[in-house]
């Protein structure tokens, strides 16, 4: 309830010692009658109205503090509101934290929202993706996975989007300041390709070469996938993704492959701000790599890590299963993005059709 102004209470006053009832005069005052009962008390006590002193909770930056805090997030509409709870101190050198950094923020009217892409889709394009979503809506989580709406937020259930958000007011979605321009050149089309041709051709090779040796070495697991893929598709037909939710074993082989055919370290990423694990800080411009080989190959996570063994990824019902830290085409959304929209596509096809026709056995060479 709001605070009495000083003539409101002597308003109050006076109707008390005019005779009316606290109830009276609170109804017609709006406040509730405790509020009288104790501007009466503190008048007995104080022979005074005025409002009591009261400490309440010091503010941790000052008034100066916060519009620099808004004219940082004004020049930069990048910035996020972490960032800048770690780089700003206010009274006594005391750190702000992200939710007030995110109050005076929006104090200002500043709101964290996904940057603008364009072009727009139309209500044509935005139709034909609704009927394309219904057609899938039989989709498992890990197949999903694989999404990404170009306008909108990610379709991410077990991580956080990686969304870049921009500061912005309302009526500004369309400034420049609020828009990252995407990069044409033909500089950042050589590094599409040299990543397509690197992370999407020779890793496929390759897996499929070590995938090729396991099965050489497997006579049992390439029996158990062409009866499975016999049974899934059949002979009238060529495997296709549609059938890739109802061949578990088939994806469980594929993906003990890829797991032994990981490199030791996985593709780097670049730390953009300096971030503190463990007691340890990761200067800004540091390259990251992860440890593939602590990650696949211990025997805390695996059992018989060095062993191919395609049920470890098979679940009570016999269903295809792959553990949240799995990872083998690197850890962040790219990896992620890489490794279902391109490599696990390829390598699915080729092995199933490989399976569906070849029996792939060693020969005894004599001279």
């Amino acid at each position: 309830m709001p605070r009495l102004s000083e003539v409101d209470r002597h308003r109050a006053l006076g109707l008390l010692q005019a005779g009316l009832p606290i109830s009276e005069v609170s109804l017609s005052m709006n406040v509730d009658r405790t509020t009288n009962f104790r501007l009466r008390q503190h008048l007995h006590e104080t022979d005074t109205v005025s409002d009591r002193l009261r400490s309440g909770r010091p503010r941790c930056a000052t008034h100066r503090q916060d519009r620099n805090l808004v004219r940082n997030h004004m020049n930069n509409r990048f910035l996020s509101a972490s960032a800048s709870s770690r780089h700003t101190r206010g009274r006594n050198n005391q750190r702000v934290s992200v939710n007030r950094v995110r109050r005076r923020l929006s104090t200002s009217g500043l709101r964290a929202r996904r940057q603008y892409i364009s072009p727009i889709l139309s209500q044509r394009h935005r139709h034909q993706r609704t009927l394309w979503a219904q057609e899938h809506a039989a989709w498992d989580r890990i197949q999903w996975r694989s999404v990404v709406f170009r306008d909108e937020s990610r379709l991410c259930i077990d991580h956080a989007d990686g969304r870049v958000r921009v500061w912005r007011r309302s009526g500004e979605r369309y400034q420049t300041d609020c828009d990252r321009e995407h990069d044409s050149s033909e500089e950042n089309l050589s590094r599409v390709l040299f990543s397509l041709f690197i992370a999407g051709t020779d890793s496929v090779s390759t897996t499929i070469t070590w995938f090729m040796l396991h099965m050489l070495h497997s006579p049992d697991v390439q029996a158990k996938m062409f009866a499975e893929i016999s049974e899934v598709v059949g002979t009238a037909r060529a495997p296709d993704m549609h059938d890739k939710s109802k061949l578990n074993f088939t994806l469980a082989a594929i993906t003990e492959a890829l797991r032994l055919a990981a490199p030791p370290l996985g593709p780097p990423h670049l730390c953009k701000e300096a971030t503190e694990i463990r007691g340890y800080t990761i200067p800004a411009g540091t390259a990251i790599f992860s440890n593939f080989d602590s990650m696949f190959r211990t025997d805390s996570e695996w059992k018989d890590p060095n062993k191919y063994n395609p049920d470890r990824f098979l679940n009570a019902d016999g269903k295809f299963s792959q553990p949240v830290q799995f990872t083998p085409f690197g850890i962040g959304s790219f990896g992620m993005r890489t490794a279902m929209s391109f490599d696990v596509g390829a390598l699915y096809l080729l092995s199933c059709s490989l399976q569906r026709a070849f029996s792939l056995i060693t020969m005894t060479y004599e001279p």
